[in-house]
């Protein structure tokens, strides 16, 4: 029967010759024949004494690394070792079938020193599917399929050079199945959610579910207190910081006392500003003109609310009934509404019980109600020393 030793290239027998000091007892290290001493089983190891024999009472081969002798040698003499290989099965997994190791495997870097190269690992079919390169960067150049968890220690990047996506596909086009991100904390409880169904119409829906307020903080890298620009409260009341609400589309509003996006019920406009009064006369002007400036308005929806005033003006020159331009928007329709004050320069008739303001498209006209009979517009009374302060409310 052949025999297989563990070292080929030494042989199956190994010699390692000594020459002795005086009362030298062990016996270790490099040999005459320039071979370290080492056995594996002190059954295979034969010790000589000037060519004699010795007995395994003679000795102690216990080490591995070296032999003992009971009785102290003379000097020069000749103690020689011999060291037969013990055969032993290679501790390997097949190649044909496979196996399991049973310790860590560990794959060498490729460095100056080195010859390893890389890509360090090739799991291939035609193309090069799966690369495990020696930074540690892992390359698919197909479709990676995980079917358990996958844990992360660091980061994972898309790149963006050729306008990655990541991409969540349900197997089917059903509002029943849903599928995106979910966070959880170390006890694994559910803290929020991003995800969106597989039903490609109208009722498909996408959603951001967490625990406590939805958040969304623009202009801002990292976690911190701050209350958000845009928060969605866990109530279901929707908080705007410190920005304002805008509509990219102009026409576009509010929806208020309804579920569905009725113009009825669409807030869809507000402006504030200022406008320039002027004091004219039906039938002639002041002979010098009369305005005043930086009168406020107000405009919500369809309904303006315009004030202003007259201050110690004179209005030598003018006649007829007193009439203001310049109303910011034009009324929709004419009629009376809000309130006058009237001081020096207007005739009112005898018998009058009030004066109102008429708005008729941007102007306004005062008219005087009497009792048990027609309305009529009051008259100027031209002079110096003039004041008229009034408010209308109309709808454009």
């Amino acid at each position: 029967m052949p025999y297989i030793g563990v070292s080929p290239f030494n042989g199956v027998r190994k010699k390692h010759t000594y020459t002795a000091t005086a009362s030298q007892t062990t016996f270790s290290g490099v040999g005459a024949e320039g071979i370290t001493l080492s056995y594996k089983d002190s059954t295979f190891v034969d010790v000589f004494q000037n060519g004699v024999k010795l007995g395994e009472a003679d000795y102690t081969s216990t080490s591995g690394t070296s032999i003992v002798l009971g009785t102290g040698a003379s000097l020069n003499d000749i103690v020689e070792v011999v060291v037969y290989d013990v055969f032993s099965v290679a501790d390997t997994v097949s190649k044909a079938d496979g196996g399991t190791f049973d310790g860590n495997v560990t794959i060498p870097i490729a460095t100056a020193s080195t010859s390893v190269k890389t890509p360090l690992i090739e799991f291939t079919d035609g193309d090069d599917a799966l690369t495990i390169a020696d930074g540690g960067n892992v390359t698919a150049n197909a479709n990676l399929t995980v079917t358990g968890n996958t844990t992360l220690n660091g980061k994972f990047l898309i790149d963006g050079s050729n306008n990655d996506l990541m991409t969540f596909r349900t197997t089917g086009d059903t509002s029943s199945q849903v599928l995106g991100l979910q966070f959880q904390n170390d006890s694994e409880a559910v803290t929020a959610q991003i995800f969106g169904t597989g039903d490609n119409s109208s009722s498909g829906v996408f959603r951001i579910k967490g625990i406590g307020d939805v958040a969304i903080i623009g202009g801002e890298i990292g976690v911190d207190g701050n209350a958000g620009d845009l928060v969605v409260k866990s109530g279901g009341d929707v908080h705007v910081g410190t920005g304002d609400l805008v509509f990219a589309t102009a026409g576009k509003g509010i929806v208020l006392g309804a579920t569905s996006n009725t113009a009825a019920n669409t807030l869809d406009d507000y402006e504030e500003g200022t406008w320039t009064a002027t004091l004219t006369g039906s039938s002639s002007n002041p002979s010098s003109t009369v305005q005043s400036t930086g009168q406020r308005y107000t405009k919500v929806g369809r309904f303006v609310f315009a004030q202003a005033l007259f201050s110690n003006v004179n209005t030598s020159g003018a006649s007829g009934a007193p009439r203001v331009t310049g109303l910011p928007f034009s009324a929709a329709t004419s009629y009376a509404t809000g309130n006058v004050m009237l001081h020096t320069g207007f005739n009112v008739g005898g018998g009058v019980v009030n004066v109102s303001p008429f708005v008729t498209t941007t102007q306004v006209q005062f008219y005087q109600s009497v009792s048990a009979g027609a309305w009529a517009e009051i008259a100027h009374n031209a002079t110096s020393g003039v004041y008229l302060y009034f408010t209308v409310t109309y709808e454009v």
